[in-house]
């Protein structure tokens, strides 16, 4: 009887300590399987981080895409708006050209840059000087008769280009190689503006006036500095397209600084050139460039550098936004021509009338 008492009691005994055991050992299994409360919050920390980043990365691309978008139609419509603008000036011009009676001279108050004043009177923009009372004198008059005689009336030997003739004349007393050019005018008062600015005109890269002709009424020639073996920098780029024929660094600098020289002189001379653009440079052979064709400059008053008028004088690719939109124009429009000139030449690029530059 107590062997089966003390039998059960140890039966009764193990029964209770082995759960016992189980109960000890399993945090201890619990520790090996399952992480710790702070490794957990990491884990959970960088899951969600990891979700923001997703998220706001995806937000991010979205609103640089929305903005993408929006500038291409900004840029669209700008560029839509500035050739509507363009085409209308082209139908003006070409209007204009097809009934030239409808149209006022070049030199009346109505197309020449006019003057605005504000209450008090005072003037908002610059005036355009008039020719002075005499501005011929002290200029060189020929004859049609000499013109002939130099240029054995005007045969096409004597032809260079551009509507220029060679021939050698009296000046001053020495003969020289002048280049004779027609000079189509309205009026005495168009050929005395252009005789008015050309007259004080006398630097390096500025093409130099000898003198003039007037053979009739609106016919008159004019008599410049002629130059041996000149090439127009439209053709310098042109010829440039090709890797092969593209003027090395000394040379284009050159050009450039010439032109930049030339146009500060004007500047300093209160002179709007109006028409920068390669055509009316020519090249020397030593790579120094010439201003040429003053048909469209004006003489600005000294008090203000811009001037407003209907007229749009220049060509389309080198006129300044400013004076498309608001038909503005002033001193900072041929700068704005000149940067167009010298990417042309540093790239070697040709120029259309509807290119972005």
């Amino acid at each position: 009887m107590s062997a089966l008492t003390r039998s059960g009691s140890r039966r009764r005994r193990r029964s209770w300590r082995t759960p016992r055991c189980a109960i000890r050992w399993r945090p201890w299994r619990i520790a090996l399987m399952t992480p710790s409360c702070s490794s957990t919050r990491a884990m959970a920390s960088a899951s969600c981080s990891a979700t923001c980043v997703r998220a706001m990365s995806k937000q991010l691309r979205r609103a640089h895409e929305d903005i993408s978008r929006k500038l291409q139609l900004g840029a669209f419509a700008v560029d839509v708006d500035i050739k509507i603008a363009l085409d209308k000036l082209v139908t003006q011009y070409a209007g204009q050209a097809e009934n030239p009676q409808s149209s006022q001279p070049r030199t009346d108050q109505a197309s020449r840059p006019g003057v605005r004043k504000n209450d008090k009177g005072k003037t908002m923009v610059a005036t355009v000087r008039r020719a002075e009372s005499d501005p011929l004198s002290g200029i060189a008059q020929f004859s049609l008769s000499q013109l002939e005689a130099a240029t054995n009336d005007f045969s096409e030997d004597s032809y260079v280009e551009r509507g220029y003739y060679k021939g050698v004349l009296l000046h001053n007393g020495l003969d020289v190689v002048a280049a004779i050019k027609k000079f189509p005018v309205s009026n005495d008062l168009e050929l005395q503006h252009e005789l008015n600015i050309r007259a004080k005109l006398e630097h390096r890269n500025i093409v130099k006036l000898l003198g003039y002709a007037k053979v009739e009424k609106r016919l008159c020639f004019l008599v410049e500095e002629y130059m041996s073996n000149a090439k127009s920098l439209e053709n310098i780029i042109i010829n440039g397209m090709s890797s092969t024929s593209r003027l090395d660094w000394p040379s284009c600098f050159k050009i450039i600084q010439g032109i930049a020289k030339g146009l500060h002189y004007l500047h300093k001379k209160w002179v709007l050139y109006m028409d920068l653009k390669p055509n009316n440079i020519l090249v020397r052979s030593d790579m120094d460039p010439v201003i040429i064709n003053f048909g469209s400059s004006v003489v600005l008053d000294g008090d203000d550098d811009t001037i407003s008028g209907d007229t749009l004088a220049g060509t389309l690719g080198y006129i300044a936004p400013e004076k498309i939109s608001r038909a503005n124009v002033s001193l900072k429009s041929d700068v704005f021509s000149f940067g167009v000139i010298l990417i042309q030449i540093i790239t070697g690029r040709r120029l259309s009338s509807y290119d972005d530059i």
